[in-house]
């Protein structure tokens, strides 16, 4: 039964037809992206704490930014650039520059399909990748600052 359902939505690209990977490769991709697009999405803070203080104090939530004495409008600046290096990563990346992949889809050789054969776009990406990662990350990162 499992077999027949996964057939079902099976997609036909260039000629091939495309069966969803619901296996490792998928979990390893999504751990892969999950670090790369962490480390590209926080570089703007990083680069800009260590132009601030060198080494030696560490960077652990860009909120320090504000309690180190620098107003609310640098972390805001902060902030923004460090979504939009993550809007580059999961959603202009997979778009424009390798269509349908992200760096850690790309290394483990998996492509985003649509099941209809229709090139991916701007808005499916920005719903797909962004606005889910926003939505996953901002649980996590709440459930993580509970206090019990």
């Amino acid at each position: 039964m499992g077999k027949q359902k996964q057939s079902k939505v099976a997609a036909v690209v260039a000629g091939q037809k495309i069966k969803p990977n619901y296996g490792n490769t998928r979990v390893i991709s999504g751990i892969l992206d999950w670090l790369l697009g962490g480390g590209v999405s926080g570089l703007p803070a990083i680069i800009a704490w260590t132009m601030i203080f060198g080494k030696s104090k560490p960077l652990t939530n860009l909120y320090m930014f504000e309690v180190s004495g620098f107003g609310r409008m640098t972390t805001i600046w902060v902030d923004l650039l460090c979504l939009l290096f993550g809007v580059f990563y999961y959603v202009i990346v997979p778009w424009y520059i390798w269509p349908g992949q992200t760096l850690g889809k790309r290394m483990m050789h998996l492509k985003i399909v649509r099941l209809n054969s229709k090139p991916l776009t701007f808005n499916l990406l920005v719903i797909r990748e962004f606005i889910f990662l926003i939505f996953v990350e901002g649980i996590a990162s709440t459930m993580s600052t509970l206090r019990f």
